[in-house]
Parts: structure tokens; sequence; C-alpha cells
């Protein structure tokens, strides 16, 4: 087959396939197409068949004549009737050929019409198929069409012309099928119409039988060559049109990719497009939402004007403001003024909720957009990730890798996650996306550590180190700590190896540091803790390692290094730092060491890391490369993620932009313009409150100064009232002072003084009545006059409030005067003008003149009024400078008032001031013009400048200046922004600037001037340069101030602007203010109201304070009178009253002080010699205690016990104590001389003090000066009592002093009680030094018997795990093939048979170590318990991983046991008993009395109890019993754990050693199954290959086959056939063989292994010690046991049997 025609069955085979999306398959889905090379070879190969089927041709039609008849010439003469005959015979034989030609022609034109028809209705079919392929390429081409469809439109486009694809070549096929059928009835008929012409011509026997065979073998062979011819003519056209149907399948599929391609780009382009268009629809643009908020905010903000309307009228209802009803009112508007900011906020909330509502949707949209991008895949591919975690999970739950899991730390959760990332949707982030790269790298790190360990021959450290870490998985919490040192050290050893992954040489150097820190808290790399439990736990590994363990870490104790704590990661390999403070744990049972607390959290952490990173190479190949390949289909997917977001961000960041800008700017302008309208409308409503709250102010400030000036008045009144009683009070106090000194007079002295001081004071308060007088009236008499100043001063500050001035004082009472006459006149004469009532209002119906304005002609307001405005007499002042109302616009006056008043303003421009923006402006600027000239007063010229400037132009006038510096620079300009030095332009070229550039100009110079200091502009070079840097400085200034100026009347002017409009053009809010009329109506009204108001009460004031002022002055000269009467007879009551009654008292109180003087001094003498008795007593019992201790320590040395010698120091202790308590008493006794009876004569003094009584008090006659006397006396009294109490003192230190000398006496005992104690210690070893080898004696006896105990434990243990074993391993073999308990066992590792043999072994040693430790064997030589025990095969054809993982789990599944510390107990006793002696002996030596040791070297007591201890133990029924007891029941266990017993065998029971054979059988048994089951596996493959080669040559066995012409090609047909049989038949005999010869190796290993078990196990039973070789225990009963006879076994026998059968059945 030529090259092409291999491409083209390719290509065929290729589109045969099964659809694959090209957006999952990637840049393998794509066709390329071949090089022009390749193209070129096969169009040479092309043209080389078409000349050699041409030369073929011209061969078969020189094959195809028909043979020329013979030559006439050359007949033979014959006879007639023969001729006639042969003639007829002639004519007969060539009819019958004519009628053969004629019937090949006519079968010929049949099958002639028949292939015309079926290449007709080929080309028909392959012209429609073609049609609609067309049709739907059609369709696809039309891209406005194509792009509103899905991607599964476009697969199921191909899906149509995959199935037209198919049609056409199956037309192809069918026309070839048609072609073939043609031929093959071509041949059948031929064949017929031959078979006929053969019976004819044989019939007609013109020709003999070879000449007809001939002649048909022509025609057959004629009629082969036009079926081989037609069918080479049929394959060349087929070849032709499968050819063109490759190329037209191919051309569809280049063009399917290609529409589909454009359709990812259209796609991916109308994504964009949509959400664009989406973005700048009004649903962002103008959103209904806000509209509908617009809307309500501008209702509520109408409603709120009309209420601020409202509280505006209701200030122009009041006729006279009042502050109380205006506050409210104000604060009213400030309620309204909250409520509009609480609004606008609420407003600016629901803005920013829509925004950020509006945001998070286009926030939303274009992740779904970066979402959809990513499934059209337009820009780049996509890599298929979900297959590979399809292919992860498969790995994940293949059950048969559930053990491998288990074992591979966190290998498992971290492939878990990975396939869960994998299918997450948020893969299209990196937030997501980097992690899982990260976990997948922190996984492939560990990919080529084998190789490189078996490169450098360190295969076996990884080993070794998965198997440390399988133990520390296994390990319990107990177990863990001699295994960490251990792992340490391994990791250790890994890091030194050479090329290692980088990243995994990181995650080590960090389970290192964790392991070094679980070291340093253990405490176990300095032999701190748990050192000797470690090493007793550790077995062989422990061991092998040696001083690894131990050395390669110095830490120095429990650390205390925290960190923050994290487990196994999800995509990086995470490690945990947590430290937890830990203590030591609790004694262990029988080591007598400090077991450290583990943190199990951290060495799990540990060990699932360095295990995951250790296993997982232990993947399969093929699901490695898939990893390694995902990671590079991860790198294709950030690709893929970074065009994306490219894309994103370079179509959907400005449209988001936008948005976001527009509706801020909407907010902003809408909030801006609200703020600014609430607070101008609230500004003009608090003004116009303010203003009435002013003018209530004025008025009830008026009200409250009047009030104020009457209080202020009779306060004064009042004051002057207090000033006097306070003055005379205090004289009066005076009087009354000097008449109390008088009366408490301390001696004739003070007594004559205070006579004197009582008479001049009387004479003081005489006059004072007088200047009171005086005082009070002059008060009374100002009262009015500041009346009238108050009210002048009221109606200024009126007026002033109100726009007006009022009338000069002169000239408002010439008015007055003026007035009066003429309302006398009036009243005179009779007068019909309307009067003013007490409301200050006209009648009703009165009739008034208007009020004009002062720039109009017509009235401005519609109502009654009595005042006018004269335009007139306001011109009249103009030229009067002097005048108060020079600059008046107006004169108001009441029609029936004399006062005129001044117009300043009028209520328009009080009004119009009102509605000016609110103050604050210039902020506001400031923040707008970011600081740029918002402070003007620092450009102003600064005093240190002017005066810079001042003392230049003194320097110059005195001296010459110095000319300017060639170098010299402006230091008053400096760059702009960019860095570009402003150049200044003279005056002609700015005037040739204009618009723009000479805006830009202006602004780069505000920019660049840099305003000088005053040393700077001092240090100018000339007069010239300062005079222009002074000139700049004003210019730039001006130029600010114009800038700020502007841009401030910019801000007012926007305070009047319109409201801000939406999208649409619609208004967003309503602009609301104060109307303007109605307040200057409201200023109108309230001054007449107040003008005529404020006049009527003056008056009224008027008249009320010149009355008030005479009644005061008629009351004061009333009081005068009255007091001067009664203030005459005071002289002489004080002489006779007070003066000689002080006289007497004084006589009195000296005589008291000296009686109490003598009875004090009397008490203290006999205190004091009651005391010097009782010390001389206390010192005599002194004495006597000394002499007692004494006697009592001579009897130390002849006491012999230590109780008899502990009960004279109880003596000892016991007279201390009651001497010391005596002492205590003798001293609390004395105590009393020196505080209480003291006490009690101060107490004396004291009291004498108390019953003193001042006149203070209010119950004495004593003064105080007295009682100073007395105090001083009574001093001198008590410092002679403590004198006497000093020396009492000093007795008492000299007693106690005595007393502590004979308490000294005790530490004498003390020190002979030592010596006779350790005298007594020496002799009977007792005591903490001397009992110290009794004691060791007792702690290592209990440790023995601890590790008896111990070992029994573990022997149980062992016999524990036997019994199961049995039990599970009969279980399982009665379970049967294909159930779960057979198959765990065929599993388990290590094999149950190793593991029974193991525990036997172990049991076998153990019991035979235990009874030779209890001496508990008569002939322990008979049984040899170490004999050598052969080893089994147990892995069968297992690898050496295999078996070094089985032999792993055995030696850990078989632990080894504790070994006690002396061969036999009583050796143990023995060495005690030796060690205490010994002991014992060095001490007595050591302190120099080894004199006192017995014969037998130890003390007698020592000698009793170590007598006692070997009684407890050695002695029947003893410790050693009970344990030889223990055995005893142990051995009986194991007796029937092995089927010894009982007899007959149970049955039911599956004995140790036929567990052990039954194992073996299972495992050969499973393993012969396995082997044929594979081989037969094999076998099918191979015959499924030979069944299909038997096909094709069956269908390849043809009837052409029997031509003589093909004998060649049917030869090689049967030999090919041959070839197979025997191929069949060699493999038959070669898998049958195998088959034979893999059974019988399996039945010798089996036989092997069974014999080696059975040996083994022979051996290990036979070596065993069983019941009948231990020794007897006290009460056994010598008695031989009953043996059954044969006949009483075979019965038990047979009885058990029946038993088993029936339970079998039941």
């Amino acid at each position: 087959m030529s090259l092409k025609a291999r491409a083209e069955m390719g290509l065929l085979a290729t589109l045969d396939q099964p659809r694959v999306s090209a957006a999952t398959q990637g840049p393998k889905a794509k066709i390329s197409v071949p090089p022009a090379e390749t193209l070129l070879a096969w169009r040479n190969s092309h043209e080389k068949m078409v000349a050699f089927r041409a030369a073929e041709e011209d061969r078969d039609a020189v094959a195809a004549l028909n043979h020329q008849p013979i030559d006439p010439n050359v007949r033979h003469k014959e006879l007639p009737k023969l001729a006639e005959r042969a003639k007829q015979k002639r004519v007969d034989h060539d009819s019958f050929l004519k009628q053969f030609e004629l019937k090949l022609t006519e079968i010929s034109d049949d099958l002639e019409i028949r292939v015309m028809h079926a290449s007709r209705g080929v080309q028909k079919a392959t012209a429609s198929n073609d049609q609609r392929i067309g049709e739907t390429f059609g369709e696809l081409n039309q891209d406005l069409l194509l792009v509103t469809k899905d991607h599964q439109y476009v697969l199921d486009s191909w899906d149509e012309i995959h199935a037209v694809c198919e049609k056409r070549f199956a037309d192809i096929r069918g026309f070839a099928a048609e072609l073939e059928g043609i031929e093959r009835d071509r041949a059948r008929v031929v064949a017929t119409e031959l078979r006929q012409l053969v019976e004819r011509l044989m019939g007609v026997a013109y020709m003999p039988g070879t000449e007809i065979e001939r002649l048909v073998e022509e025609q057959a062979f004629e009629l082969n060559t036009v079926i081989v011819l037609n069918r080479k003519s049929h394959a060349e056209l087929l070849a032709l049109m499968e050819k063109q149907h490759v190329l037209v399948c191919m051309d569809a599929r280049v063009s399917w990719e290609a529409r589909q391609t454009a359709w990812r780009k259209l796609r991916h382009d109308h994504a964009i497009d949509m959400f664009q268009e989406e973005l700048g629809s009004k649903a962002y643009t103008n959103p209904p939402a806000r509209i509908e908020l617009f809307r309500k905010a501008e209702e509520a903000q109408q409603a709120r004007q009309a209420e601020r309307t409202a509280h505006m009228a209701k200030l122009g209802e009041m006729t006279l403001p009042e502050s109380a009803v205006v506050s409210e009112l104000l604060a009213e508007f400030e309620k309204l003024n909250g409520r509009e900011g609480t609004a606008i906020d609420e407003l600016l909330a629901g803005i920013e909720d829509i925004r950020t509502t509006q945001v998070a949707n286009a926030e939303q949209r274009r992740e779904s957009l970066r979402a959809e991008l990513h499934e059209y895949g337009a820009l780049e591919p996509e890599p298929d990730l979900g297959s590979v975690a399809t292919q992860i999970d498969a790995v994940l739950t293949d059950s048969s890798l559930d053990a491998f899991f288990r074992g591979a730390g966190g290998l498992k959760h971290a492939l878990k996650e990975i396939s869960t990332e994998l299918r997450h949707p948020d893969l299209i982030y990196a937030r997501l996306l980097s992690p899982t790269i990260k976990g997948l790298q922190n996984l492939l790190c560990g990919l080529g550590l084998p190789e490189v360990l078996e490169v450098q021959g360190k295969a076996t450290m990884r080993e070794s180190l998965c198997n440390t870490l399988e133990r520390l998985r296994l390990a319990s919490k107990s177990d863990v700590i001699p295994i960490i040192p251990i792992l340490l050290a391994q990791v250790n050893e890994l890091l030194t190896v050479k090329e290692l992954d980088p990243l995994l040489q990181h995650y080590l150097g960090e389970a290192k540091e964790d392991l070094e820190s679980l070291v340093r808290d253990l405490d176990i790399m300095t032999g701190g803790g748990g050192g000797g439990g470690g090493e007793s736990r550790s077995g062989s590994d422990s061991r092998s390692h040696g001083g690894r363990t131990g050395t390669s870490r110095t830490g120095t104790g429990a650390g205390s290094r925290k960190g923050s704590a994290s487990t196994v990661g999800r995509k990086s390999i995470a490690r945990s730092n947590s430290r937890s403070s830990r203590g030591g744990g609790a004694a262990h049972s029988g080591g007598g060491w400090e077991q450290p607390e583990v943190n199990m959290l951290e060495v799990r952490s540990v060990q699932k890391r360095l295990m995951m990173l250790m296993q997982v190479s232990e993947l399969d190949k093929t699901f490695q490369e898939t990893l390694s390949e995902l990671l590079v289909m991860l790198r294709q997917k950030e690709v893929c993620n970074s065009i994306v977001d490219q894309v994103v961000a370079d179509e959907c960041t400005a449209p988001l932009d936008a948005r976001k800008a527009e509706q801020v700017e909407v907010a902003d302008n809408v909030i801006r313009f609200l703020e600014r309208n609430t607070s101008h409308v609230h500004e003009v409503s608090v003004r116009l409150g303010t203003f009435y709250l002013c003018v209530a102010k004025i008025l009830e400030m008026h009200s409250k100064h009047d009030i104020e000036l009457d209080e202020k008045t009779e306060e004064e009144l009042d004051d002057s009232v207090d000033r006097f009683k306070t003055a005379d009070d205090q004289r009066t106090a005076d009087i009354g002072h000097w008449e109390n000194a008088l009366r408490l007079a301390a001696g004739d002295e003070d007594l004559e003084i205070a006579y004197n001081q009582v008479i001049k004071l009387l004479a003081e308060v005489q006059e004072s009545y007088y200047a009171y007088h005086k005082d009070a009236t002059e008060c009374a008499e100002a009262h009015p006059q500041r009346v009238f100043a108050e009210a002048a001063s009221f109606m200024e500050k009126l007026c002033e409030s109100l726009g007006m001035v009022p009338q000069p004082a002169e000239e408002a009472a010439e008015a007055v005067a003026a007035a009066e006459e003429a309302a006398r006149l009036a009243a005179s004469l009779g007068s019909n003008k309307p009067q003013v009532g007490a409301d200050g209002r006209l009648p009703v119906g009165a009739e008034v003149e208007m009020l004009l304005d002062l720039n109009q002609d017509g009235p401005i307001r519609d109502g009654p009024d009595v005042g006018v405005v004269d335009t007139d007499k306001a011109l009249a002042f103009a030229d009067r400078e002097a005048h108060p109302w020079a600059s008046i616009v107006g004169v108001f006056k009441l029609s029936d008032s004399a006062l005129s008043y001044g117009m300043t303003k009028s209520c328009e421009l009080i009004v119009e001031n009102m509605l000016e923006p609110p103050d604050g402006l210039e902020e506001e600027g400031d923040e707008e013009d970011e600081g740029e000239g918002a402070q003007e007063d620092e450009e102003e010229e600064t005093p240190a400048e002017g005066e810079a400037d001042e003392a230049g132009e003194a320097d110059e006038n005195e001296e010459e200046e110095e000319p300017e510096p060639e170098d010299w620079e402006v230091p008053w300009w400096q760059p702009d922004e960019s860095g570009e030095p402003f150049v200044s332009l003279a005056e002609e070229d700015m005037a040739a600037l204009a618009g723009p550039a000479l805006a830009d100009y202006v602004e780069r110079k505000m920019a660049c001037f840099k305003k000088l200091t005053a040393e700077e502009v001092e240090e100018l070079p000339t007069k010239a340069r300062r005079a222009e840097y002074k000139t700049i400085k004003s210019e730039v200034r001006d130029i600010r101030r114009a800038k700020r100026a502007s841009q401030m009347e910019a801000i007012r002017m926007s305070y009047f602007s319109e409201p801000p409009v939406d999208g649409d053009g619609n208004s967003c809010c309503s602009r609301v203010m104060l109307p303007s009329d109605g307040m200057v109506k409201m200023l109108e009204m309230l001054r007449f109201t107040l003008v005529s108001d404020s006049e009527t009460k003056h008056a009224a004031r008027t008249k009320e304070v010149t009355e008030l002022c005479g009644e005061r002055k008629d009351v004061l000269t009333e009081e005068l009178e009255t007091r001067l009467r009664l203030h005459w007879p005071k002289k002489g009551r004080v002489e006779t009253r007070i003066r000689q009654v002080r006289e007497g008292q004084l006589i009195a109180h000296r005589q008291r002080a000296e009686r109490h003087v003598r009875a004090v001094n009397q008490k203290n003498s006999a205190h004091q010699r009651e005391f010097d008795s009782l010390v001389a007593q206390y010192g005599e019992r002194c004495e006597f205690y000394k002499r007692s201790l004494e006697d009592l320590e001579a009897t130390l040395p002849a006491q012999e016990s230590l109780a008899a010698l502990q009960g004279v120091e109880g003596k000892c202790r016991k007279m201390v104590a009651g001497f010391k308590d005596e002492c205590e008493e003798a001293l609390d006794d004395l105590t009393r001389f020196t505080e209480t009876e003291p006490h009690k004569l101060h107490a004396l003094s004291m009291h004498l003090i108390d019953a003193t009584y001042t006149f203070e008090s209010g119950e004495g006659d004593y003064s105080q000066q007295e009682e100073a006397d007395l105090r001083a006396h009574l001093e001198v009294l008590d410092k002679s009592i403590d004198a006497a109490v000093a020396t009492r003192v000093a007795a008492i230190d000299a007693l106690a002093e005595r007393q502590v000398t004979a308490i000294g006496v005790e530490a004498e005992f003390v020190k002979a009680f030592k010596s006779s104690l350790q005298e007594l210690s020496l002799r009977e070893a007792i005591g903490m030094k001397y009992g110290a080898p009794r004691r060791n004696a007792q702690e290592r006896l209990r440790t023995e018997q601890t590790c008896d105990q111990n070992s029994k434990l573990f022997l149980d243990g062992l016999l524990d795990q036997l019994e199961d074993l049995c039990v599970s391993t009969r279980t399982a073999i009665q379970a049967g093939e294909g159930s779960k308990a057979l198959e765990a066992l065929m599993a388990a590792t290590p094999p149950r048979a190793a593991l029974l043999r193991e525990l036997l072994l172990a049991v076998r040693s153990l019991v035979m170590r235990r009874a030779e430790y209890l001496e508990f064997m008569p002939a322990p030589e008979r049984i040899d318990s170490a004999a050598p025990v052969s080893k089994a095969d147990y892995f069968l054809n297992a690898s050496k991983s295999e078996i070094a993982a089985g032999n792993s789990a055995l030696k850990a599944a078989v632990p080894a046991y504790t070994v006690t510390l002396a061969p036999t107990m009583a050796a143990a006793i023995d060495q005690l008993e030796e060690r205490c002696r010994s002991e014992t002996r060095k001490l007595y030596e050591d302190e120099g009395r080894p004199e006192l040791l017995g014969p037998e070297g130890v003390p007698d007591a020592l000698k009793e109890w170590l007598a006692k201890s070997r009684d407890d133990v050695l002695a029947p029924l003893g410790v050693r019993d009970t344990s030889r007891a223990a055995l005893r029941e142990q051995v009986t266990r194991l007796e029937r754990i092995i089927a010894k017993t009982p007899v007959p065998v149970d049955p039911n029971w599956t004995g140790a050693p036929a567990a052990c054979l039954e194992d073996c059988t299972a495992h050969a048994h499973h393993a012969a199954m396995r082997s044929i089951e594979l081989i037969e596996s094999r076998f099918q493959a191979q015959r499924a290959v030979w069944d299909a080669a038997r096909a094709k040559h069956e269908a390849a066995l043809r009837p052409q086959m029997g031509r003589p012409d093909a004998a060649a090609e049917r030869e090689a047909l049967m030999a090919a056939e041959k070839a197979r049989c025997d191929e069949v038949k060699a493999a038959v005999k070669a898998v049958r063989s195998t088959l034979i010869d893999g059974q019988l190796n399996h039945a010798a290993s089996f036989v092997s292994t069974l014999r080696d078990q059975t040996s083994a196990v022979l051996l290990i039973v036979d070596t065993l010690v069983l019941s009948d070789d231990l020794g007897y225990l006290p009460g056994d009963e010598m008695i031989e046991k009953k043996r059954k006879s044969l006949k009483r076994l075979k019965k038990a026998q047979r009885r058990a049997s029946a038993e088993a059968g029936r339970g079998a059945d039941g």
C-alpha cells in the first residue's frame, strides 16, 4: 500500500473515531496538513501506479483474443455419413458455441445496463450528499446566525456533516458492493451457461473431452479475465471515489474546525459586545430604582418645605416676638434641617445602595463574562482538566490501593483536594489555581527520589525512613518517644544526599526543624527524661542507629518556641510550628523514670508529611505521568487565565469605570445641590428666626433690664441694709465678744481690757445709724435716672435691629413737649382722630394713612397702620453731617406719637440680605481651590519684610550698593510640576497674549512664584531687584485675589442654580426657598408693632418709678428714729451682770489642781514596790530550769533503743515548751507595770482634763488659758510617771536575757541527743543515712517483682494473640473460596503462618525463660528451647520490596518482651542481699565504725530484715510460688491453644500448628489458582488473535482459488493456515506444559513449605515447656492420673465426631 493510500486510510480511521470536543481536546484536536514534500512523494507514487496499470491492460487485451479457425486446406478426408454426422456435430457444436457467445453478449449488455444504473445512482447520491454538506456549511458560514447558536449547535452540525460523510461513504461502499454483486452475478450466470455448454458439447461429442475441457477452460479463463479486469477497474474507480471522499471529508472537517474557531471568536466578541451594550443600557445609566428614589425624595422635600412655610407664617402672626416661641420655631427649623440632612443621607445611602447594587451586578456580569470567555476558549484552548480529575478519582476509589493510601500519610487527602479543585468553577482565578499548582508541585517533588537514591546507591535510606514512619504511624503514645530520634537521624541522613529536588529539600528541612523541636521538648537528646525507657522500646532499630539517637543534637531541655499550627495542607506541605509547654509525665509503673508529655498532633503531622513525600513515588508510573502532564495543563490554564483576564480588563474596565463615574457624578451633583439648597433655605429660615429672636431678646432683655434695675435698686437698698446690718451685727458681735471675754477673763488684767472695749463699741453703733440713712436715700433717688437711661438704650438697640435710628434726646424732648401741648389743646378743642388702645392697636374700622415705600409711589401692603414714611424730611438731613440722621433714607413716625425715627434700611433690603447664600463660602472655596490663595493674609507684606525694605533703602541712602553678580539667578521663580523653568514676559509680550494662552501664562506665573522670607529679600543684590520682587509679589497677590473673588462669585451663584438632571434630562430634585414678599410684609408689621408698643410702655414706666422714689425716702426716715430710741440703756447692764461674777470663779480653780497632783504621786510609788518583788521571783525560776535540763541531758547515753532516746527527747521538748510558756507569762505579767498601771495614772490626769469644762463647751466656767495652765502642770506629772516606767522596762529586758540564756541550754541537749542517736543508728542500722542499704534492697526487690509481673502479662498478651489468630484462620478457611475473609487472609501481611510461627517461638522462649527464672523445671536440660528452627519461604513469588515489607511487618507484629534483672528469682534475692551487705559495710567503713558490724558483716536488725524478705519471696506460698502457679495456668492455656488438650481433640478448635499448616495450604492453593488464571488469560488473548486469523483465512478462501493460476495464492493461504494451526498446537502444548510445570513447581514449593512448616512446628511443639515439664507446688497431691484405655479413647472420639456432625448439619 502506498504512502498516500496509508495516509488516506489513516484519515478515514481518524474520522471513524468518536467525536471529541476541540474545546476539551486542546491542540491535539487540530488536523495538521502534510508538508509539500510528502504530497509530492504521494503524487509520484500515484503516477507510477497509473503507468503500471496501463501496461497491465495491454497484456490483458492480448490474452483476451479469441482462437483463429483451423486452416481448411489441412482438413482430412472422411466418409459421407460419418462426415455428415461429423458435420452435423460440427454444426451443433458451432451452434451451441454461437448460442453461448450470444448469451454472453446478452449477459454483458444486461450487466452493462446495471452498471450504468448503479453509476448514475451513486452520482446522484454523492451529489445529494455534497449538496447537504454544502447546505450545512452554508448555514454555518452565516456569522449572524452562528453567533446566536450555542456550542451544541456546532457539535450537532458536525454530527450532521459526519453523518452525511458516513452516508456518502456508505453510498460509495454500496456502489462497490453493487459492482461486486454484478460481477458475482456475471460469474454465476456465465458459469451456469458454461456448465450447460459443457453438457451440450459433451452430448454432441464433436470434440473430445479434453478439447471441450480446454475450450471450457479458455472460456472460464476469458470470463475470469473479464471479471478481474472489471474488478481492477472497479477498484481504481472506488479508490478514486474514496480518495475524493477523503478529500471531501477532510475539507469538511477543516472547514468545520474553521467555523468552530469562528464560532468561538464570534461568541467571544458577541459576549463582550453584549456586556458593553448591557452596561450602556438605561438599566445602568439611569436605573428605574434611582428615578423612583429621586421622585420620592422630591415629594418629601416639598412636604418639608410646606412645614417650613407654615413655621414662617407662625413667626409673622406674632405681634410681639417671644424668645421661647421663636426658639421653638428655630428648633423646628433645626429639626427640619436635621430631617433634611437625614433625608439627604438617606438619599445618599439609597443612591449608594443602588450604585453598590449596580456595581455588584456589573461585576457579577463581568465575572459571568469571564467564565463565558473561558468556556469559548477563543484566544487560547482550554485544557481538559475534568478527565484528569476523573483519573485521579479512579485511583482514589481503587479498593486495591486502600492499604497503600492508609500508609501514605496525607497523599490521599492531597490528591482528593486536587481532584476537587480541578472541577471547581473558580479555577479560572489565580487565587485557586496558584495553590492548586503549588499543591501539585509539592506532590511531584518526591517522584524522583527513588531514582536519585538508586543512582547513588542509597535506596535503602528511603526504605528505612518509610519503615520508621510506618512504625511511628502504628505506635501508641508511649511508644512514640524512642522513634522520634531515629526518624530525625534518618531525615538528617537523607538531607545529605545530593541532587535532591530543592522543594523536597525544603520540606525535609522543615520536618527536620519540627523533629528537632520535638526532641528538645521531650528532653531525650541529652539523656534526660526518657533515656532508659526509650532504649528498652526502640528494639533493633534503636540499636542499629546507635549514637545518632543520643548525639545528633545538643539541645538543652524542653523548648518554649511557639508558632502558628497547621496540618498537612491541601496545596502545600504545611508544617506545624505549634509548641505547647510540657511538664514531666507520670512515673512509669515499672521503669522508675519520668515520661514526658508527647504532642501527638505534631508528631502525626510530621509523619503524614514525610510519608506522603516518600510514598508518592510508589504510585503507578502511568499515573505519575498523568500528574506531570497535569502540571503542564495547569500551566496552560494559567496562560488561558492570564489571556482572558487581560481581555476582561481591557474590555470591561473602561465601561465599569464609566458607569461608576456617571453614578458618582449624578450622586455628587444631586447631593451637593440638595446640601447647598438645604443649607441656603435653612440659613434663610434661621436668619429670619434669628431676626425675630434678636428682637424678642431685645424686648425681653429690656423687660429683664427693667426688672433688674428695679431689683438692682432693691438689691442696692437691701445691700445697704445688709451692709448696715452686717456692720451692725459685727459691732454687736464685737460687743458680745468682749462681753464674753469679760465673762471668761483668765485674770484681772484681761478683765479690765475687755470692759473698756465694750464701752468703746457702744459709741460706734450710734454713729452707724446716721450713715446708713444717708446712703439709702441716695440709692432711692438714683433709680429713676437709671430707668430713663435703660429706655434710651433699648430704643437704640431696637431701632438698630429694625434698620432705624432713634431721634436725638434733645429733639425728642422738644417733640414730646410740643406733643403734650398739642394734645392739651386738642383735648380742649376736641379731636376725632382715632386713639391707640392699650394693646398698641387701632380700633376696627379706623381710617389711617398708608405706609409708602421709599422707592415706589404706591402702597406696598394692604391693611391698617398708623405709621408713615416721610421721604421729604429724610432729604432735609442729608447735608447735616453732625446729625445722627445724616445717612437715613426716610423718617418713620407713628400718627399719634410725637417721636420720629430715621430709617437706615428698608424691609426689602433686610430681606435681600437674608436671602444671601449662607456663610462659609470661603471655606468651600478653599476646598475647591485646593489651597491656592486661601489665606490672603499670608500674601500681605509682613512687618519684617517692610522693615527689610526700609533697611535696604536706608543702606542705599547711606552708601552706594554693590553691582549685581553676573551668575546671580532670580530666586522667586521655581520650576513648574514638569520641571520646566518659568520665563517672565515683558509687558508688550503679555499684551500680545489673549484667551487660553494668557490664562495659562497667569496660572504658571502663580504656580511658579516663590514667596521669599524677610532674610531672603534682604539678601537680594540690588534695590531694583527688591523693587522688582515687590512688584511681582503684588501682581501675584492681585491675581490670586481676583481669582478667588471670581471663585466666590461662582460659588455664590451656584446656590441659585437650577436642579441637576439625570441621564434622560429629568430633574432629580426641586429648589425650595422662603417667599421674599411674605418676609417683607412680616418685617413691616413687626416694625410698626414694636415701635408703638415701646413708646406706650415707656410712658407708663416713667410715672411708676417717680412715685416709688418718694415712698422709699419716707420709710428710711422713720427707721432712723426707732433705732436711736432703743440704743441708749446698754452701758449700765455690762458692769453689774458680767464683771463682778467672773472674779469669784478664778479663785476656786487654783485650789482644785493642787489636790490632784498629791494623789497621783502616792499611787506611782506603790506600783514600783510590787514590780521589784516579781522580778526577783522570776529570776530564781530561770536558775531552776537550767539545772533540770542539765540533769536530763546526763541520762541520754544510758538509753538502749530509739524509742527510749526519743522519749528523753520528748521530755526535753515538753520541759522547754513549758519553760517558754512561763517566760511569756512572766513577761506579760511584768508588762502590766509598764503599760496598764501607768496608763491608769495617765488616765486620772486625762479624767481631770475631761472634767474641766470651758466656756466654749457651754457647761463650764474655765477659760482657755486656765485650761492650758492646768495641762502644763499635768504634763510635768506625766513625765515623772514615764521615768519610772523606763526603769521598769530596763529591768524586764535584763530578765528576758536571763531567760534566753536558760533556754540556750537546750542546744547543748540537742547536740548530746544527736551524738547518742548516731551511736544508736550505727548499732541498729536505722535512720536516713544508715538505713539507705535496706531501702535500696527494698526498691530492688519491688523492681524485680514488677519485672516478673510484666513478663507474666506479656505472656498473656502473646497467648491472646495466638488464640485470635487461630480463630480468624479457621473462620477464613471455612468461609471458602471467594469469601472476603479468605481474601483478607491471603492479603494479610505478614502471612498468618509466619505470624503464628513467630508467636510460637516467642511463647516458647518466654515460657522457658520464666520457668528457669522461677526454677520451676525439675529437668530443664530435657528441653532445648533455643533449638534453631529453619525459616520457611512465607512470601511465595514476592518481590524484594514486598518481602522486606513483610519481614518488617512480621517484626513489628511480634514485639520483644522485657527481661528480668536476674537469671532467677532466688539469684535476685541473693544479689540484693549481697549488695545490701556490701553497701552497709562500705557505709560503716566510711564512717570509721566497722567494729559495730556483727560477725556476718551487718547489724543484727538488718540481718533479721534480710531473712524475713527472703522468706516472703522464696518460702512456700510466697511470691515465687504465686508466679509459678500463674505460669502453670499459662502453660495449661498454651496446651489448649496448640490442641494438646483436651483429649479427644475439640473438633471446633484449630490449634496453632494446624492453623500454620492450613494457612500454608490455603496460600499454596491460592497461588496455584492465580497462576492458572494468569496463564489462561494470556492464552485466551492469543486465541482471540488466532481466531481472527482463521476467520480472515476463511474469508479469503473463494471459489476462484480452484483455478490453476490461483494455485500459488491457494498454497500460500493453506501454508498460512497450516502455520496458524501449528502455532496453535504448539501454543496449546506450551501452555499445557507451562501449566503442568507451574503446578508441579507450586506443588514442589508447597511440599517444601509444608515440610519446613511441619518440621518447624513439630520442633517448636517438641521444645515447648508443658505442664508435665513443670515442678510441683505446695498442696499438689501426689496421685498418679488414671489413664484411659484405648477402647474408651476410641469411644470418646466417636462421640465427639457424632456431635460435630450434628452441629454441622444443624
